[in-house]
């Protein structure tokens, strides 16, 4: 837990609870095996926690003029303890995944959570295959408006 806590940029800012993720790096040494438990404890329940599903959404102005509402993007500041529990479960899941081999050989960005979210890998199966199997098409998904998803603010 300590690595994934480190594993973070030393933010300041802070949702509902007000704890920033500066915060809980520093008191990562005595605050480790606690989240540990109480998260572990999430995961084997199957349950992930109502106030972990809170954010503070403010919004961002991309471009263009500060009058017209459309020239701005949502912004939602999510709670430390929700950042680090999806980072755990990530990680956890790529852990599976490998160990078992589960990942096709030319998948590709899956280590990396923002690529992994634009991309996908598609298998196409024929309705009727030959003797000699299925064929597999591969396909990957690009945003092509790249500065939609890039915070251009000042």
């Amino acid at each position: 837990m300590i690595k994934v806590i480190l594993s973070f940029k030393n933010s300041w800012s802070a949702c509902f609870d007000e704890i920033p993720m500066a915060i809980i790096k520093q008191a990562s040494y005595w605050i480790a095996s606690p989240i540990s438990s109480i998260f572990n404890s999430s995961i084997s329940e199957g349950h992930f926690p109502s106030v972990l599903k809170l954010a503070h959404v403010t919004t961002v102005h991309k471009k263009g003029s500060y009058t017209n509402s459309s020239n701005y993007r949502p912004l939602s500041i999510l709670s430390v303890f929700s950042k680090l529990l999806e980072k755990l479960l990530f990680s956890r899941l790529i852990n599976y995944l490998n160990h078992y081999n589960l990942l096709h050989h030319s998948q590709h960005g899956i280590n990396n959570v923002e690529a992994f979210k634009k991309m996908r890998k598609l298998k196409v199966l024929p309705e009727s295959s030959d003797s000699e199997g299925v064929n597999e098409l591969s396909l990957d998904m690009v945003d092509e408006n790249i500065s939609s998803s890039i915070d251009q603010s000042h």
